[in-house]
């Protein structure tokens, strides 16, 4: 008797390359994202609404992923499934909006660390002084565990509307 599809070797092996594929994909549209965003203006680099508005990339990247999953599994596809796919493409993608970000403020733009400290300073009580502020790799890092707790949430989300 032969396996069903969800346990053929053959598919596994199609459907763990099929979502990473999808997450280097959403990768490089946060990236993408990231970069128009910048481009228009540098500030949005630092603006909270243009990273939470990224993850709508996310979202998408997750859908196409779980239902490619699905069509590969001959229509079905488990919540589990969805959910490892999905939360797969977060981490990611996650990975390289993080890794731009870090490049951002490393390598092309260190311009921006002082953005960072006149909003810091613009928001702190008169008197309060600033210190100079520079991104660090553990910033980013505590930026990137943030985003996998949200991308978990999104994943528990989209695992739920594309099951069947």
């Amino acid at each position: 008797m032969p396996l069903p599809n969800h346990q053929n070797p053959r598919t596994i092996n199609e459907m763990q390359k099929s979502t990473i594929l999808y997450g280097i994909l959403t990768g490089i549209g946060t990236a993408v994202y990231l970069l128009i965003f910048y481009k228009l203006d540098r500030e949005n680099a630092i603006n909270p609404f243009v990273s939470f508005g990224s993850l709508l990339v996310v979202v998408a990247g997750m859908v196409l992923a779980s239902r490619k999953l699905r069509d590969l599994n001959d229509g079905k596809l488990t919540k589990q499934e969805a959910l490892k796919a999905s939360f797969l493409v977060a981490v990611i993608s996650g990975l390289f909006f993080y890794g731009l970000l870090y490049v951002l403020f490393q390598k092309i733009d260190s311009g921006l660390n002082e953005l960072v400290r006149q909003k810091m300073q613009a928001t702190a009580k008169p008197g309060d002084s600033i210190p100079a502020y520079e991104m660090s790799l553990g910033d980013i890092l505590m930026g990137y565990g943030f985003s996998l707790i949200y991308g978990f949430l999104l994943a528990l989300r989209v695992s739920n509307f594309v099951k069947k």
